[in-house]
Parts: C-alpha cells; structure tokens; sequence
C-alpha cells in the first residue's frame, strides 16, 4: 500500500483542509462490466460518429477527447475558453464542465480520466512516462470525475486525486470520484480497494464498496454498492407543495419594459436554478406553470441551491424496495411515480438502502399516445383530428399559429373512459422530419446556434422565448431540410422534466447509430424496429442524460405511405375485439400480433388512422422496454459455502439452485456482483452471480453491536463482534449500531 502525505495547494485552491483524508487506492484484478445499461458508446455530434484515438505528444502533457456540451480550459492566464477535441494540456491549467457536457482527459501512460457534468478539475503535476515512476497529481472543486488508471510497476508511481475531504493515489486501478464543495466527497471503487483515513480513523473499502468523508469527519464504514434500474412505485413527501421562494424576491426584479427576470429552475443538482429575462405574458402562461421557477428573481441573484421544501423527498420506492435519500442526492430529470429510472446507492449493515443518484430513463408509457394527422376542427376543449376527437386545456402544449388543415403531431395521454387528452400539439412538416431536443445552448451566432454539439440554424421565423445567454439549458424544435439543415422553430427554456429528444431522419449508419448526423447511444431495452436498413427513414425519441448523452428509447421505421399514424402504449383490456388502454382497433390481414400476448397485459401498438377515423393496428407487441419492476446489482464477498448455503459478508444469504446462474470459481472470498430482480407482482429473486475477484482472505470486518444485558437493559453498552457472532447477538435482542445513550465517538469494547 502506498503511503502519502498531505500537502499544501497553490493559493488559488481554498479550504483544503490539512485534516482532510487520505484516499489510498490498492492495485486490485479487473473488475468486469456487468450493468447492463449501453450497448453502444456513440456520442451526440454532428458528422462523425467517432473520434479517432487521440495520444498526447509527450509524459508531460494531456490530450482532450470526446468533448460534449460545454467544456471550458483554463491554461493559466486567468480567462476560460471553449475546449477543442485535441487540445493539449499541461501542469497548471484547469479543465471545467456546464451542465449536460462531459469530456475525457487522455494521459501518455494511457491512463483516462472522464469529467461529468458541472464538474471541476485542476492538473497539478503531469510526468506520465510509459516506463518509470508516473507523477500524475489532479485537484478536484466540484462534479465527478471517473478514473481508469493504467497499471504501474514502478513502486514510485502515483495518480493523487486531491479534494476538500482528501486525497487519493493509484498506481492500476479504477474508480469515481464525486464532489459537492464544502459539504463531502464520495468514493465509489470498481477495481482494485481504498484505504481511506481523515481524523484519525482509517477504513479499507473493497471493489464492489463505497464511502463517504465529511468535510472535517472521519469516513463512514464501507458499505455495500447498489446499482439498478428500475419503476418508481413511491416518492414519499410531507406534502406537494411548490418551492417557496426567498424572501428577498418580493424585492425582486420585476416589470423591466414589458418584460421580468426570473430564476428558472434547471433540475441540475450543483446549479439549480438560471436567471432568465422573458415578457411578462411568456413568465405568466409559461413559467408560472413550471414547478420551482420563482418569478419574479430575488434582488440578490437567484438561490445557489435548492430550497429545502416540504415537497422534499423522505423515502423512494424503487421495484418495490425502499430508499431513504442520500445526504447529498442528486436527482435527474424529475423522475415520478410509474417512470423507469437509474439509480446508484449503498446497503448499509443493517440492511437499510440509501440512494444517492437517481436518473430518468423512460417516463412511464402506460396508457401514452401519439399520433400524426389533419387537424380539422379546433374548439376551447376539443380539436378534431383525422376523425378522432382529441380534448385539451389549459397545460396543453400548442404550437402557435396552427389552423385547420395543418398536419400535426399529437402526444399525450389516454383517460380511463379512453378518451384522448392531448398533453402536446405540434405541426410536422412536409414527409414529417421534425425535431425537438434538450441540451446547453454553447454559442448563439446570428445564424447559426450550437446546443450541445448540434449546430442549429435559425432565422426571421425562428422564435426565441427569452434572451439567451452561453450556458442556458434550452429546448428547439424545428425541422430537417432536404440539404440536411437542423433549422430551429422555436427555442425556449428546459424544464426539469424536458431533458428528451425526438427527431425522424435518415438512417446513415447502424453500429453506431447515426440518423441525419447525429449519433447517439442505444441501451440494452431500446426498442428498435426489426429489419432497419442504411437508408431508412426513422423516428428517433428517447432521454438526454445527465452528461448529455443522447439515450435512445425507441427507433422506429417512419411510415411514409401513410401520413396518419400512431403509437401508443397501453393495457390489453379485450381480445376479440381488440380494446388498448380504451382504444378500440381494427386488426385484419395487415397486422402483425406477437405471440404470447394475453388480457391485462401492456403492449406497444403503432399503426394508420384510416380516413372514416378508424385506428388500424398494424403491429401489436410486447413493450420490450422493461422487464418486471426492476433489477439491483449488489456487491459483497463470499464469507462462507456450506453446501448449496452460500453466506456472504452483508448478511445475504443465496441458495443455489437451477435457476441462478453463476459466472466463475465461487468460493470463500470470493468478491461478487449478484442480480436480484423483481417481477412485476413485486416477487423478488436473486437470479444471476458473477464472481469478479478473489480476495486471499476475508477482510477482517467487526459489526458494531448495542449489547443489552438480558434483565438490566439499562446497562447496555455497544461493542464490536465479528461478522459471525452477529445473529447469535440479535437473537438474544441486541441491535446492530452502537447504543443511543453514548458518544458515537467513543471508542467500541473489542469482544472476542
């Protein structure tokens, strides 16, 4: 193990503490992948699907790649400025973030290091020779930060990766670092192990474990790392009340000319809200209706964090098992009940979960519909279109100037009696090659725009709501011209929950995807239309995560035979006639029927709008989006197998059976990853392990235990046990943690 000292920063670096910790990272075997979540590893770019594998030039120097977003360079003179794919590097410069961007740092020795979003990072000291001791010494302000460090044999080598809770040095292994500034740094370790130490208390963390260090606090015990999708099935709150604004903003700044400056809330964790300049009607009918925004914006900026609320979060259900919230946690695209997510947390020794980081992958589909037609009626509470009667009100999203004999995309969802309630109203031009997208507008020349790598191009037509500046997280729409033209019709603000995309355009390339320039990733429940060719016209929708990576959901065959189409996902309530989500379908000779699909069921059906306003389903389908309610991956190491009983150290125990399957050598120290999914009844089952490493012996880990004397429970004092007195003391009524009368700083009695 490598022994540090800490040392001082330069000056422009404040509060690092001389009691911070000391993360320590162990040379460890290579932990395999086994999320599950990305099958391809496309980035959002006009042109290229790719970039060609980049080198710096020499040990003392760094080469950016994969740049996305908003990724700013520092190199020394005080000025940021825009970052470019290939720049080089060097000891003293500073590399930042924006929201929605990312990019990766590519070091001489081959080590890499992937910046996320809003994350900050200053280069110390760069020697990265192939051969020889390797110096590589990073200062990390804010944001997450990924490291793959290549394995060094010289016993002088390090990669230190300094925070306000301490710094780490790794001579081969792989782990993330995340930073929220005064506040706490957390520790996730994918290979290899971490000794990490701050107050005089030091803990080992294994692969497969997380910690956290407290500005000032010793670190938490190691715990257990999950990961997963999964369905929200609860957000637990006090209450759904609205942000309450500051009381500076009843001093706020207001009526400005017709126009008012307001603080718009982003969804972002570590910038939360943007200050924003828009007419009073648009703040009115538009950011009035937008949960969090406070209008008009405080005298004195707007909040550098989010108001603690009695809407807050208390617990999470996610599959069916419950999660109490982090005490940093970072949310992402305002996920509610029914929608799939991401999440990544820690099971404690007890047995509880925490969650620290919760994404949206996919609203939830139930019951959601969309479909191309004519509009030929428009009324208060109801439109007509291609013969289907479609209400609205007032939070239905119309675009502007839409009049009878348009054609128009429609979206929004089914009500119980089956009538359609449309949430959105956009016109499609033309064979339908529209777009709408989110992401971090990066430069607004007067023609053309650029958001997140795409390069828009707008002109007198172009509606822009608000004055927009470098950095604002927006939402275009528009259309693809036949040359190929991204020409915006809009722009206006995200919302939290806006960070989606759609488009149809041609398909040019298949591994990896890119349609009319733009590429994106695929992941393993991306729905795509079977017998897709180079060529084809598709419709393209899914999520923009939080690094800005465009995620699809679904890549459909664009039917332009047929301009009235549809798709909707939906409960089977009837079979003979078919009857979706309320919908009654004609099915003939045309459609296509998956086996095996029985009542109750949710399927995905697309198909024609025929001109008597008939709904022919041409294809019926299991979702295939998401399986039951979600799965886990859960790290721990193997502490005992007596016969098909396997124990491991986080108290799980696994029968082995048939019906789970077991990749690699399963013994006594084995450190595994094993898969516990939930049905949709919410049936839950371990179904897969997968053994990862192998520890040459157990770690010695002691479980902090209350001891309650049986007929003086006044006397109870906490002591440490090993892992395998622990059940033998709960039984007799001891509780796991120290006892609630004493210091937690005092010090356990050893109990052997």
């Amino acid at each position: 193990m490598t022994n540090l000292k800490l040392f001082t920063r330069r000056a422009g670096i404040s509060a690092i503490f001389v009691r911070a910790a000391i993360l320590v990272l162990i040379i460890g075997m290579l932990l395999s992948s086994c999320t599950g979540l990305k099958s391809s590893s496309a980035t959002v770019s006009q042109g290229s699907a790719g970039e060609a594998l980049v080198k710096p030039s020499s040990a003392n120097s760094a080469v950016l790649t994969e740049l996305h977003g908003t990724v700013e360079v520092n190199t020394g003179s005080g000025e940021w400025t825009l970052a470019k794919s290939g720049q080089s590097l060097k000891s003293g410069q500073q590399i930042r973030t924006g929201a929605l961007s990312n990019g990766t740092l590519v070091f001489y020795d081959g080590s890499r290091l992937n910046l996320g979003s809003e994350a900050e990072i200053f280069l110390d000291e760069l020697d990265a020779p192939t051969s020889g001791a390797r110096i590589i010494q990073l200062t990390q302000v804010s944001g997450e930060s990924q490291h793959d460090v290549t394995l060094s044999d010289d016993s002088g080598s390090h990669y230190d990766v300094s925070t306000l809770a301490g710094t780490g040095s790794a001579t081969g292994t792989k782990f993330t670092v995340m930073v929220f500034p005064d506040q706490l740094s957390q520790f996730w370790v994918d290979r290899g192990a971490v000794s990490v130490a701050n107050e005089n208390v030091t803990v080992v963390v294994e692969e497969g474990q997380t910690t956290s260090v407290l500005v000032g606090e010793p670190p938490v015990e190691p715990e257990s790392r999950i990961t997963g999708e999964g369905q929200v099935m609860q957000i637990a709150t006090v209450d759904a009340n609205r942000v309450t604004p500051p009381a500076s903003a009843l001093n706020g700044q207001k009526d400005q000319n017709g126009k008012i400056t307001l603080c718009h809330a982003t969804g972002s964790a570590t910038n939360p809200y943007v200050e924003i300049t828009v007419s009073v009607a648009g703040a009115t009918h538009g950011h009035a209706k937008h949960l969090g925004d406070i209008i008009p914006a405080p005298a004195d900026g707007c909040p550098l964090s989010t108001p603690i609320t009695s809407s807050t979060p208390t617990s999470w259900n996610i599959a069916g098992q419950r999660f109490l919230p982090g005490v940093s946690l970072v949310v992402f695209g305002n996920p509610q009940v029914g929608d799939w997510v991401r999440f990544e947390g820690r099971q404690l020794a007890d047995g509880s979960r925490y969650v620290d980081r919760i994404e949206l992958l996919s609203p939830s589909s139930a019951n959601q519909f969309a479909f191309i037609g004519k509009v030929e009626s428009i009324g208060d509470t109801a439109w007509t279109i291609s013969s289907s009667v479609v209400q609205v009100n007032e939070f239905t999203d119309i675009e502007a100037g839409l009049k009878v004999g348009d054609n128009v995309q429609v979206t929004g969802g089914i009500a119980e009696d089956g009538f359609l309630s449309a949430e959105r109203i956009s016109q499609t031009e033309g064979a339908g090659s529209n777009f709408r997208f989110a992401g971090i507008l990066t430069d607004s020349g007067n023609d053309v725009w650029v958001i997140s790598g795409i390069k828009v191009a707008v002109d007198s037509n172009t509606t822009l709501y608000g004055d927009f500046v470098v950095g604002n997280p927006v939402a275009v729409e528009g259309v693809i011209q036949v040359d190929g033209t991204w020409l915006a019709t809009t722009i206006n603000l995200v919302t939290p929950e806006g960070y989606h995309f759609e488009f149809i355009g041609e398909v040019q390339s298949i591994s990896p995807w890119t349609v009319s320039g733009v590429s994106f990733d695929t992941a393993d429940w991306t729905e795509i239309d079977a017998d897709i060719q180079v060529g084809n016209k598709v419709r393209v929708s899914g999520i923009v995560d939080a690094d800005g990576i465009w995620v699809a959901e679904s890549i459909e065959l664009f039917d332009t035979e047929h301009a009235t189409s549809f798709a909707f996902f939906g409960q089977v309530l009837t079979l003979d006639p078919w009857n979706v989500g309320g919908i009654s379908l004609t099915v003939d000779e045309r459609t296509t029927i998956q086996d095996g699909i029985v009542l109750g069921e949710m399927v995905k059906v697309t198909g024609w709008i025929l001109e008597d306003g008939t709904w022919l389903a041409t294809d019926i389908k299991h979702t295939g989006l998401h399986i039951g309610q979600g799965c886990f991956m859960i790290y721990s190491v193997v502490q005992n197998i007596t016969g098909d009983q396997i124990l491991l150290t986080n108290g799980q125990t696994i029968v082995r059976s048939g019906d789970i399957i077991v990749t690699g050598d399963l013994r006594e120290g084995s450190v595994v990853i094993y898969q516990y999914c939930v049905d949709d009844q919410g049936q839950g089952k371990i179904t897969r392990v997968t053994v990862v490493n192998q520890l040459e012996e157990l770690p010695l880990a002691k479980a902090v235990i209350c001891h309650i004397p049986p007929g003086n429970p006044k006397n109870q004092y906490t002591i440490e046990v090993g892992q395998s007195a622990v059940a033998a003391h709960l039984a007799h009524g001891d509780t796991l943690g120290p006892c609630p009368f004493e210091k937690l700083d005092k010090k356990p009695k050893k109990n052997n």
